[in-house]
């Protein structure tokens, strides 16, 4: 009895002693693909806890790891995640040739699969570990504010904290998707340009000017454009500015001769008033300035518009062509290395593409979907028509063939002639502005856009931050990107600080003197494109791909009413199947509980409302509840259940 219990032991002790042995011996061969791994994570403070991470399958020895993030106590690391720079630009300089050159930034999370079932609204549940789940592309507006905002503060896997430490963040687009974080264009976050601009960090008289966190000059009489940026409080506001602009617009209105341009007529009730007083522009009738009747109508006259289902060389001529380029002349599309139009944006990020699929071959033949917010309404359409009109060059097969199926933008900026007469009603109607200050933006929206129609685009462009100055200074700083949020602005202070900390530039593969903050050549070099429309852009991406439009509802600056504005401008092969289509209800059903139900609420597994959806001839509107500018970050459910609507996976 007691020799059998030695043999049973020994028999044991082998097969424990070979099975070490052969675990050892896989891990020290490279083979394509790894063995399926799984990790317990115990203590998740983020919705984690004792979750099983379960990992596609996925190819080994994959360039720029991502190593030695600090996690918080208790969070388990994100076990694959790739980041560097990619060169993609060089240049001759007067100090010699191929001195200038440009790198783009990229942080890579590959799918994050869990043994959770992903239910689907409509579409059913896939298999939870697909070897081939879609790569998402997520750009963040600006122009020039990092992407590192959506991956911290959106829909990205992580978040960062006071202490400079990270968490897991439950709710992601990184749980199902391939998702890569991009700082575009190039002077945008760890993106550089060399040399860099230097013109906005000295005054007139060459004094050096003090900069921001942002690398915004601390003493620059406008706002922040983005949400990446603190707003200040209002101190260097300039009323008399202001004063001695709407008297002037109106000495003009008075002269213009007739007939005034059709966006223009909408003001002329407004400005045909007479006072000595700048501000008694009062509305005769609370409606006398009617936006839903006026700039939502669709018989304003929209851009000149190119879509066919067909790709040719003279399509995308007139495509660019309709944005104001000059088709076959491509000279002035970069200057000092950066971009100063929608054309050079997408020929960078063409480039950075074919070069990111160079170190990541595997991903090659992924569904590519191209996501973002805010300025991305411009990003976007013109990565995507760069894409399509090199596509088009090639077959399918070709290693430079980029697999892009489709895109989705929230809270856009588009086109200003529909978007910029929204905020005078629309600060009125939510109480924000009395009915004179409402007076006053439009007649500064009237100037912006009467600036944009004779082409005096950077003009035009200060000329919108004059109104957006004033809404500031008569509301109280309110936080015009979430009117929720009272005066409290977003503050980045946070995550620049994380991500300049030399460790964490070494986790990322980032040279210690590379710093992450916003150029201000960017803004300089594209502020003519900011006031230029990207509207003709979109009926040929929709023809070929699809599109999908989100706005959230307490977004003031580019929300609901000036995107609709533009939408029902667009005209395309199925625009009028669109504009026939009701506007649904739209919720989540799939076990979502209500966030505004109480526990004892019976109805806290109800189907939840949402937001509403417009749908037709491949375009998808949707308005979603409970959400401003940062639409993904304020409502993650909805806006994933949009990127499932969009990927059909």
């Amino acid at each position: 009895m007691q020799t059998s219990k030695l043999t049973k032991l020994l028999v044991i002790t082998t097969l424990i002693t070979v099975t070490m042995f052969l675990v050892q011996l896989s891990n020290a061969i490279s083979i394509p693909e790894s063995i399926i791994t799984h990790h317990n994570a115990n203590n998740n403070m983020d919705g984690h806890d004792g979750e099983q991470q379960q990992r596609v399958k996925f190819p080994t020895g994959l360039p720029n790891p991502v190593n030695g993030l600090p996690m918080r106590p208790g969070q388990s690391p994100i076990l694959e995640q790739y980041a560097g720079l990619i060169k993609i630009r060089e240049w001759d300089t007067p100090e010699g040739k191929n001195v200038g050159h440009s790198s783009i930034f990229y942080w890579y999370f590959p799918a994050i699969t869990t043994n959770n079932t992903r239910g689907r609204r409509g579409g059913g549940s896939k298999a939870q570990s697909s070897p081939h789940p879609p790569l998402l592309l997520w750009i963040q507006g600006g122009p020039g504010s990092t992407s590192m905002i959506g991956l911290f503060t959106e829909m990205g896997p992580l978040k960062v904290h006071k202490d400079g430490t990270l968490s897991r963040r439950n709710s992601t687009w990184a749980n199902e998707y391939d998702i890569l974080f991009v700082d575009q264009p190039v002077g945008t976050g760890f993106s550089y340009v060399h040399p860099a601009y230097k013109k906005d960090f000295f005054g007139p008289n060459q004094e050096k000017v003090d900069m921001d966190v942002n690398g915004r000059p601390k003493d620059d009489k406008h706002t922040s454009s983005s949400p990446g940026e603190e707003v200040d409080d209002g101190s260097k506001f300039n009323m008399t500015h202001i004063e001695n602009v709407v008297r002037q617009v109106r000495m003009a209105a008075e002269n213009m001769p007739e007939p005034w341009p059709k966006n223009l007529e909408p003001f002329k009730h407004l400005l045909s008033k007479r006072s000595d007083d700048p501000y008694d522009l009062k509305y005769s009738s609370i409606h006398s300035n009617n936006l839903r009747q006026i700039f939502l109508s669709p018989n304003l006259p929209a851009p000149t518009t190119v879509y066919s289902r067909q790709n040719t060389s003279s399509t995308f001529s007139s495509i660019w062509e309709s944005i104001g380029l000059d088709p076959k002349d491509t000279s002035k599309d970069f200057i000092n290395g950066y971009p100063t139009n929608m054309r050079a944006v997408g020929k960078d990020m063409h480039t950075f593409m074919l070069k990111f699929f160079e170190l990541y071959p595997h991903l090659r033949s992924r569904d590519f979907y191209i996501t973002s917010e805010s300025y991305g309404g411009r990003f976007v359409p013109g990565i995507a028509t760069y894409i399509d009109q090199e596509n088009h060059k090639l077959a399918s097969t070709d290693d430079k063939y980029i697999n892009f199926k489709g895109m989705a933008v929230g809270n856009s900026w588009v086109d200003p002639l529909s978007q910029l007469p929204a905020h005078g009603t629309l600060g009125f109607y939510n109480g924000l502005l009395g009915m004179n200050e409402a007076d006053t933006i439009d007649v500064l929206a009237f100037r912006a856009i009467n600036l944009t129609i004779h082409n005096q685009l950077a003009t035009a462009t200060d000329a919108r931050l004059d109104m957006f100055d004033y809404f500031r200074n008569v509301t109280g700083s309110i936080n015009w990107y979430d009117i929720r949020r009272n005066n409290h602005q977003y503050n980045r202070k946070i995550m620049n600080d994380f991500l300049n900390s030399a460790a964490t530039k070494r986790s990322l593969n980032v040279p210690d003197d590379v710093k992450s903050f916003k150029d201000p050549g960017v803004r300089h070099y594209l502020k003519e494109d900011i006031m230029r429309s990207s509207m003709p852009l979109y009926p040929h991406l929709i023809e070929r791909y699809g599109v999908t439009l989100y706005q959230g509802q307490f977004d003031f600056r580019d929300g609901v009413v000036g995107n609709t504005a533009w939408i029902n401008r667009l005209q395309w092969e199925g625009s009028d199947q669109f504009k026939a289509a009701k506007r649904q209800q739209w919720y989540l059903k799939d076990g979502v509980k209500d966030p505004n139900a109480d526990d004892e609420d019976d109805f806290a597994e109800r189907p939840f409302l949402a937001g509403y959806l417009q749908s037709g001839g491949n375009l998808n509107h949707y308005t979603v509840l409970n959400a401003g500018h940062m639409t993904p970050g304020d409502n993650p459910q909805a806006c994933l259940d949009i990127i499932h609507k969009l990927t059909r996976y």
